[in-house]
């Protein structure tokens, strides 16, 4: 099949390189502009860009970067490829319905959810931070909603309690490469069947703010801390402060069985030499490894003997 891809972040690098080792032919691939990062502030190209640029392909497909996807120009480049699929994979942007209607077979989305659970921008994220103890991968047929078109195939992965989000997401990557391989097989073989979505199961995962990762001691309990240190990794990470100074968390577990019973959250309850633990609404959370603001993430180890934390220091939110 003539394929037109869709795709910027580095979630969707993976069906891209799978699609360009299969037998199909991607004609065309569409990613964000390049945009500007760091402290520098130079361009820098989205991962889907980046991995085309290196792929060292005889045939490349050719490389298209509209800022609006839905613009007459766009719609006019894609429609000139005649695709008979169009593949859809963390792109950034909706797309309309004349862009839906442009191939043959439809436009086909990889979720990183198990739909109709965890719609919308972040799902990955959301998972663990809600605490879900399983997510998946989805394929779908596009329409104009956000993430509500018809269920094609899915496939399940158990989220272990130490799996952070970009760990997750690598692992949900590559399933979503094997479940975009075989639902384009079913369409050729014309056995794919559509399944509607229940609307009444329907649960959103929006894009993550800045002030979703501040840490609350005193409003969620060690292992809901745990899950944001993980679900909010990278960005925008976990945070608090101590001695008045930005601190990010970066690696920590649980402990319901410490008494922190007559400890104010927040509190450090207890320092060993490789971690130390923080009382919490409810449990204990042992830190690992921390970021202080302005430093380098560094072992527990280091936090405790560079900054003498003692135990009855207090942790606060930002």
């Amino acid at each position: 099949m003539k394929i037109v891809f869709m795709g910027t972040a580095g979630f969707a690098v993976p069906p891209l390189k799978t699609l360009l080792d299969s037998e199909h032919e991607v004609t065309m691939a569409l990613t964000q502009p390049d945009r500007r990062k760091g402290r520098g502030r130079s361009l820098a190209p989205p991962p889907v860009k980046e991995a085309l640029l290196n792929a060292g392909l005889e045939r490349s497909p050719e490389l298209f970067q509209p800022e609006n996807i839905n613009s007459d120009e766009a719609y006019e480049a894609i429609a000139a490829h005649a695709p008979d699929v169009i593949v859809v994979v963390a792109y950034g942007q909706l797309l309309k319905k004349r862009l839906l209607d442009i191939p043959k077979h439809g436009c086909i989305n990889i979720h990183a959810s198990l739909l109709p659970i965890l719609r919308g921008a972040a799902p990955i994220n959301w998972s663990i931070v809600n605490g879900d103890a399983q997510t998946g991968v989805t394929t779908m047929y596009m329409d104009v909603g956000m993430d509500t078109g018809d269920i094609l195939l899915k496939s399940e992965i158990d989220i272990d309690d130490t799996m952070n989000s970009v760990e997750l997401g690598e692992k949900i990557s590559q399933m979503g490469s094997e479940l975009l391989t075989k639902t384009l097989d079913m369409i050729l073989a014309g056995k794919l069947v559509r399944v509607k979505q229940d609307e009444a199961r329907a649960t959103y995962a929006p894009i993550i703010k800045k002030s979703d990762g501040i840490i609350d001691f005193a409003k969620k309990d060690a292992r809901q801390i745990h899950d944001m240190v993980r679900g909010f990794t990278p960005w925008p990470g976990a945070s608090t402060t101590h001695r008045n100074s930005s601190l990010k968390i970066i690696k920590t577990y649980y402990d319901f069985d410490l008494d922190t019973a007559r400890a104010t959250p927040g509190t450090v309850i207890s320092v060993s030499r490789e971690s130390f633990y923080v009382a919490t609404k409810k449990g204990a959370l042992e830190l690992f490894e921390l970021q202080p603001q302005g430093k380098k993430i560094m072992k527990a180890r280091d936090f405790i003997n560079g900054y003498r934390l003692t135990r009855g220091e207090v942790l606060g939110g930002i």
